[in-house]
């Protein structure tokens, strides 16, 4: 490039611009730019620092205590004792399968989140000794009034409300008002019968309102990203884990929901028909109900 610019100066020139229009087809495409500079707005962070979970939730957190009259203790360092138990895959039934659906559990993650009030000061007494497959036979526990057991065996107070489980919430809540709104406009396109200038613009909002529904849904997810990180001031192993062994449960429960459902309704025993696990995604081959209903000749 540099032999370029000393020869042929006019074609260096040219050739940069060709790659600003590039760059700038590419954004009006992918919209990353623009997306990494919502999650930084959100987060209220610098844009370098949206490439990481850390610096965001750091800055989220620190934000929403301060608001508060909070004051953070400071820095706190904490080690792994271990590698942390990730989420359950299940091998997938090897083979042509027909009629196969998938359902997925909607933010599974920040869910669990709120579901057992999981936050730092939250947390509270020893592990109580179970397992994923105990509380699937549905093994009782006996557990303290105020109080609601993760899959991991740890207690979490059910009040107050967790910092880390309303700061969820409302990610969640703004996520669903604005993805309604992305929707509605998406209607109005679809019967618009405007001139170009109007339907620019309402392009224009439905490309925006998605940026913002997709950097609220990117921030949420990454929460679990920054529990599991030590370098984390909020770093906790035992919420880091409540959280993926307790989607392992959500995830498990439901298929032995579904399976004990399908063999109830086509009179089969122990039957599995759901032919792969990946977190919060379930497949299950409907082919044997599809048979037994419309018959083997549909299509």
């Amino acid at each position: 490039l540099n032999e370029l610019y000393v020869k042929d100066h006019q074609k260096f020139i040219d050739y940069n611009i060709r790659d600003v229009e590039l760059v700038d087809r590419l954004e009006d495409k992918l919209g990353l730019i623009t997306l990494a500079m919502t999650i930084a707005y959100k987060g209220g962070v610098n844009y370098n620092d949206t490439f990481a979970n850390v610096p965001v939730w750091d800055a989220i957190i620190n934000r929403n205590l301060r608001d508060r009259g909070i004051i953070e203790n400071g820095r706190k360092y904490q080690t792994k004792d271990g590698q942390i138990e990730g989420a359950y895959v299940k091998d997938p039934q090897i083979g042509l399968h027909k009629w196969v659906v998938s359902f997925d559990l909607n933010s599974l993650y920040p869910h669990l989140i709120m579901q057992y009030n999981m936050s730092p000061e939250t947390i509270v007494g020893d592990r109580i000794d179970c397992s994923v497959n105990d509380l699937l036979d549905n093994k009782h526990y006996d557990i303290p009034d105020g109080h609601c057991m993760s899959a991991r065996g740890n207690l979490f107070k059910t009040e107050p409300k967790g910092l880390l489980p309303s700061l969820v919430e409302e990610f969640y809540n703004d996520r669903v008002v604005t993805k309604q709104e992305m929707l509605k406009a998406e209607q109005e396109l679809q019967i618009f019968e405007g001139d170009k200038f109007e339907r620019y613009k309402l392009e224009k909002k439905i490309a925006t309102l998605g940026n913002q529904q997709m950097a609220i849904k990117i921030l949420m997810n990454s929460l679990y990203g920054a529990m599991s990180n030590e370098y984390f001031r909020y770093f906790d192993n035992r919420i880091a884990e409540s959280i993926t062994m307790s989607g392992q449960l959500t995830i498990r429960y439901a298929e032995k929901v579904i399976n004990e459902y399908i063999n109830k309704i086509l009179k089969t025993v122990e039957v599995d028909y759901v032919i792969a696990i990946d977190t919060d995604s379930l497949y299950i081959d409907l082919g044997s109900f599809v048979d037994a209903t419309l018959g083997s000749n549909v299509s």
